[in-house]
């Protein structure tokens, strides 16, 4: 929702931001994300976090539109085309990674993945926030962001292989189940 209200509001030149703090900006709405991940900022503020996350990335999408440069009637067209494609995709990640999730979300394994894929995130966000606000030269990890990125299936495949090796693993025997 946040997304669309700034991409809205960006696309039709309300709001203009350049891109490179808009950059700036979406890395560090990522690296939040992953220190609320590894340590709560807010209570109950994944809700709260969302929104921020949203309105950022939506200036970032606005940005992808307006190079397009297109006329008034396009630009509806096109800002609702856009903007269902991001919603689907979205529905898309959540299809693929929501039940590997929630199979992990039942074992004791799943503090150590959600912990271990929050660093990750952080360390990737962070890298890429320096490289964004000029502070570094480049991101290291670019290479591994662009391959985890072009193999979705794969990063998918993965989790829902992790998801059912932690859950066998710690299966109650049947014998013991009736005790």
């Amino acid at each position: 929702m946040g997304h669309s209200l700034t991409l809205a509001l960006a696309a039709s030149g309300v709001v203009h931001v350049p891109s490179r703090p808009v950059e700036t900006l979406i890395a560090f709405s990522i690296a939040v994300s992953a220190v609320h991940a590894i340590r709560p900022l807010v209570a109950r503020g994944e809700v709260l976090i969302a929104a921020g996350f949203g309105l950022v990335h939506g200036l970032a999408f606005a940005s992808l539109i307006g190079d397009l440069g297109l006329d008034r009637g396009s630009l509806v067209t096109t800002l609702l085309g856009f903007n269902l494609g991001i919603e689907l995709t979205q529905l898309l990640v959540v299809a693929l990674m929501m039940p590997s999730l929630l199979v992990l979300a039942h074992t004791p394994h799943y503090p150590a993945f959600r912990l271990g894929v929050a660093v990750v995130g952080l360390v990737f966000s962070v890298s890429w926030m320096l490289e964004r606000a000029t502070l570094t030269s480049g991101d290291p990890f670019e290479g591994t962001q662009t391959w985890l990125v072009g193999h979705p299936l794969l990063v998918a495949g993965t989790v829902a292989t992790l998801a059912v090796a932690a859950r066998l693993r710690c299966r109650v025997p049947w014998t013991a189940a009736g005790k």
